[in-house]
């Protein structure tokens, strides 16, 4: 019985061994298989970590943008007070207008710089002045608009 019992054991081990690693009984012998299964799992196991940092740092980039756009908020509240919201998206549009604008211009300088185009050089120069006193007009503008509905808030109170 304790020959059988044995026999039984080494028997379910080695069909255990060579079923877990993925390959038939004629490549159990080769021991480049063995190796080669090993890598595999290797692999698939880096494979998982990665993708799991690469979430996590998703993640963290997420609730980096999240902090960040509550700080402007918390900023803009402190400052315009009421029409915090309001304020915030116009600055905002107003922000990202002048930056692609900007962002125009500047490939417009880099054009006139290749080509040493002087006229264009001139032209650069005065639509970024021009755009730089647009843009400064337009945030007094809405800080402006701000200290106005303050002023007949207070004015109606009284």
């Amino acid at each position: 019985m304790n020959r059988h019992f044995k026999f039984f054991v080494m028997l379910f081990l080695a069909i255990f061994v060579i079923s877990g690693y993925g390959i038939s009984s004629a490549e159990a012998k080769d021991g480049k298989a063995l190796k080669k299964a090993k890598q595999q799992r290797k692999m698939k196991r880096e494979e998982k970590a990665h993708k799991v940092r690469e979430e996590k740092a998703e993640n963290l980039e997420e609730k980096e943008k999240l902090m960040k756009k509550e700080r402007i908020r918390n900023k803009a509240m402190k400052k315009f007070g009421k029409h915090s919201d309001i304020k915030l998206s116009k600055m905002v549009k107003e922000n990202n207008k002048h930056m692609k604008r900007m962002a125009k211009i500047d490939r417009l300088e880099k054009m006139a710089l290749e080509k040493n185009d002087e006229e264009l050089k001139k032209n650069v120069l005065n639509l970024r002045d021009m755009e730089m006193k647009r843009h400064m007009r337009k945030m007094k503008q809405i800080q402006g608009e701000k200290e106005e509905k303050v002023e007949k808030e207070e004015g109606g109170k009284e």
